[in-house]
């Protein structure tokens, strides 16, 4: 079982590497992005993505539900970070500069061209509700990505290995230091002539 979930990852991750979706985004790819396959994380996505008015533009995003809408379509909850490249940039249809990042619902027939970037995230954005889109326009959610922990689970395998408790080494005794007593000052003794052989001959000359 073990090794059939290793090829099914290593298949997986070609899949994400190489494929192009240029028709519609299955919903099975996208529960399996919501999984985090492969290897346990969760990566930005980019796609072409056709409005209501035919217009079609490259967003950049980080998926975290799947759900449906009152009227039956797949949709995904998306944070986009840009659109065509940047973040924010002049409305065409309003003439001000709009800000291109925050939540957005996008249809997953309308979506093509998806590419999984190798960009990893760990954490939910501000404002995502993990107990589903609660929005008058969706139905239901199908499938929500298990934000219940901060990392990824093969993150917080690393984690988990530095915070073991390790082995402290045993304290070395510390030398007590010793008051420095103040030195005694010692005389030197007074050191007594000695009397060479010779001379000691000349004062016996004398005394006689």
């Amino acid at each position: 079982m073990k090794l059939y979930n290793i090829y099914q990852n290593i298949i997986l991750e070609e899949i994400f590497n190489k494929v192009q979706l240029v028709e519609a985004v299955p919903t099975e790819f996208i529960d399996k992005l919501l999984a985090g396959e492969p290897r346990g994380k969760y990566y930005h996505v980019s796609f072409d993505y056709t409005d209501k008015k035919g217009n079609t533009s490259n967003r950049f995003v980080k998926i975290h539900q799947r759900n449906i809408s009152t009227i039956g379509n797949n949709l995904i909850d998306a944070y986009q970070l840009s659109r065509n490249g940047v973040s924010s940039g002049l409305n065409p249809r309003t003439g001000k500069v709009e800000k291109f990042e925050g939540w957005k619902k996008f249809n997953l027939a309308k979506m093509t061209n998806l590419k999984v970037t190798k960009v990893p995230f760990y954490q939910p954005t501000i404002g995502f509700n993990k107990t589903g889109n609660n929005s008058p326009t969706v139905a239901s959610t199908l499938t929500i990505a298990p934000f219940d922990y901060q990392y990824a689970s093969s993150t917080l395998k690393k984690r988990e290995k530095i915070s073991q408790p390790t082995q402290e080494p045993s304290p070395q005794p510390t030398a007590t230091k010793q008051p420095v007593r103040p030195m005694r000052r010692v005389e030197p003794k007074p050191v007594e002539p000695t009397i060479e052989p010779e001379e000691e001959e000349n004062n016996l000359e004398l005394n006689k």
